[in-house]
Formats: C-alpha cells, sequence, structure tokens
C-alpha cells in the first residue's frame, strides 16, 4: 500500500524528470533568480499554489495550523531538493532522488515531534 510520503516522493521526482528535459533552460531561469530575486518573488504564489495540488494528490492536508506546516515543509524539502537538482549532472538523477527522500524522512521525523 502506497503512503503519503511515498506518493509525495513519486510526483515531486516526476516533477524533477519534466525539470531534467529542459535542464539547460530551467538552470538560465535560475541563474536570473539568483541576481534578481524579485522576478522569483513574482513566481511564489504560483509555487505555492503547485506545491498545494500536489500535496491534495498526495492526500496531504494543507488546511488547518498542522496542514499549514506541511505545505510550508513540502515547499521547503521541493527547494532544498531543487539546490541538489541543480548539481546533479547524472540523467538518474541519483543524487536528487536521495536528497529528496532524505528531506521526506527528515520533514516526516519534526512532524511527528509537532504531533507529540
Amino acid at each position: 500500500k502506497s503512503t503519503s510520503r511515498d506518493m509525495l516522493f513519486e510526483i515531486l521526482m516526476l516533477r524533477f524528470d519534466i525539470l531534467n528535459r529542459y535542464r539547460k533552460s530551467i538552470l538560465k531561469m535560475f541563474d536570473i533568480f539568483k541576481y534578481q530575486p524579485k522576478n522569483f518573488i513574482l513566481l511564489l504564489p504560483s509555487l505555492v499554489k503547485s506545491i498545494s495540488m500536489m500535496a491534495e494528490v498526495a492526500n496531504i492536508e494543507t488546511k488547518g495550523i498542522i496542514g499549514n506546516i506541511k505545505a510550508n515543509g513540502i515547499l521547503i524539502v521541493y527547494f532544498s531538493t531543487f539546490l541538489t537538482w541543480v548539481k546533479d549532472e547524472n540523467s538518474t538523477l541519483d543524487k536528487t532522488m536521495n536528497a529528496l527522500d532524505n528531506y521526506l524522512e527528515r520533514a516526516e521525523n519534526i512532524l511527528k515531534l509537532l504531533k507529540n
């Protein structure tokens, strides 16, 4: 049986696979964002909406205080993994996959602490 974490992992990895198809363009955009952060800020609402949609598909509740923490956690996991993806030049994305798995595990452990 697939857990919400497993589903989220698959969804996020699918997203990184798609990003990899447009790697050169994405990396050029990332360089622009590094030096012109206001352009990145304009994209944040779309990114947040996208994260919420991915959480919904993975059956992760994003309403309420804990839900909001989960959504923000997914955003942090995604962006942290993206920074690994930027450096992962292997087509199999092994480093990205490992980083995503580790970040999701850490996030899950933090949520367990919050629930206790």
